[in-house]
């Protein structure tokens, strides 16, 4: 199935996560999820896996915050300090569940520096 990038977004799959939760984040079908990303049963998904959410649209940022996509070898500490914000904001925004879990092309919500006060 060819996937358009224009109606939809990919997704870095979290620790905790499953295609259920998944497709309830962001208000698709479970069925539309599975077939567009051509997940076979028992339907095994993994962190850092990149998965296709189609007609969706990912969370924006707070205003005058920004998205920072994780690089590899990048800790939450580092972003922080990158952006002159706390580590709790960006977890909180972010709702990790583990804050020591980040991944390569994981996309994450920053907060403007004055939200982090």
């Amino acid at each position: 199935m060819y996937i358009n990038p224009q109606n939809g977004f990919y997704y870095i799959v979290l620790p905790g996560d499953s295609l259920y939760k998944i497709s309830q984040k962001f208000g698709i079908s479970l069925e539309e999820l599975i077939i567009v990303n051509n997940i076979t049963a028992p339907y095994v998904i993994y962190p850092g896996q990149k998965i296709f959410v189609p007609r969706g649209s990912p969370p924006k940022p707070p205003s005058g915050g920004k998205i920072y996509i994780v690089k590899k070898g990048d800790t939450l500490f580092n972003i922080a300090k990158m952006f002159n914000v706390s580590v709790e904001n960006i977890i909180k925004l972010n709702n990790l569940t583990n804050p020591d879990l980040i991944y390569p092309g994981q996309r994450l919500l920053i907060p403007a520096p004055s939200y982090s006060k």
